[in-house]
């Protein structure tokens, strides 16, 4: 794979194997300064385009791919698309100075989505969870383990202020954006979740884990392991057995609150 600088080799037993694609220079150097620094990662290559990367992501697979979106011609998402059908294994990270692309990376899987400029200690929350997810990968399954749906990675919580703002639902031959200020709450639904505003309800094709990282964490709060609520939509809390207690949305909807996440709950709701 081509290489735009020299790379000081490291042990490979303890590394992951990066590309760094960017059509601006300087966004690439902070990202190879920030990598160096934090350690762990050794740089296969670095690219100013989609097409350049792809090609040699094709012939030599790497572990993870940080990606931005708004390149000329072949763009950051169409690049993740790509990569998925020829390198399926490698990990995509979306690194951009927008947040608008949030949703649309969820549905292309990427397992994370930094905003410019990236902070150190986002970026290395970010590879510890995804150095995690490689181990596991090379370590034997066990027979009859599987796992969670819930427990497949998904984006961390975005940095402060760059929370999603709004969805992009699909309603017939429509496509729609719901405000987050609109939503009740989300629902799991098999593998796919429902979203509730008003008298309305959405399919989205993505799991409970990735919708909560992109919300607000002031106000959108996971109460089961099947629900996410607004806690501005809150109405009333009811104690039911076991520890587990009820919520009664303004909308009527009565929802299950496992004990596991009341703690949580309450502390969002003394927060209002």
């Amino acid at each position: 794979m081509t290489v735009e600088h020299d790379v000081t080799a490291t042990d490979p037993a303890s590394t992951v194997d990066v590309v760094l694609v960017d059509d601006e220079a300087p966004a690439r150097r902070r990202m190879r300064q920030l990598l160096d620094d934090i350690g762990g990662c050794r740089i296969a290559g670095e690219f100013a385009t989609g097409v350049a990367a792809l090609e040699a992501i094709a012939t030599h697979p790497v572990d993870i791919a940080f990606l931005d979106i708004e390149m000329p011609g072949f763009d950051g998402m169409a690049l993740a698309s790509a990569i998925a059908k020829t390198s399926p294994q490698t990990i995509i990270v979306f690194v951009t100075a927008h947040d608008r692309y949030a949703v649309r990376a969820f549905d292309l899987t990427a397992a994370d989505y930094l905003v410019k400029p990236v902070r150190r200690e986002r970026l290395e929350a970010s590879l510890s969870r995804l150095q995690r997810l490689l181990a596991s990968r090379a370590r034997p399954q066990r027979p009859g383990e599987a796992a969670a749906a819930d427990d497949v990675p998904g984006p961390s919580a975005p940095s402060p202020g760059t929370t999603i703002r709004r969805i992009e639902v699909h309603h017939g031959h429509r496509v729609l954006f719901v405000n987050t200020d609109d939503v009740d709450w989300f629902e799991a639904d098999g593998q796919h979740i429902r979203l509730h505003a008003g008298q309305q309800a959405y399919r989205l094709s993505q799991s409970m884990r990735r919708v909560e990282a992109a919300l607000d964490p002031a106000r959108f709060v996971r109460i089961h392991r099947s629900a996410i609520v607004n806690i501005e939509r809150v109405r009333e809390l009811q104690p039911w057995f076991g520890g587990d207690a009820v919520l009664v949305l303004t909308t009527g909807a009565k929802l299950k609150v496992s004990r596991t996440y009341r703690g949580r709950l309450r502390d969002c709701l003394r927060a209002l």
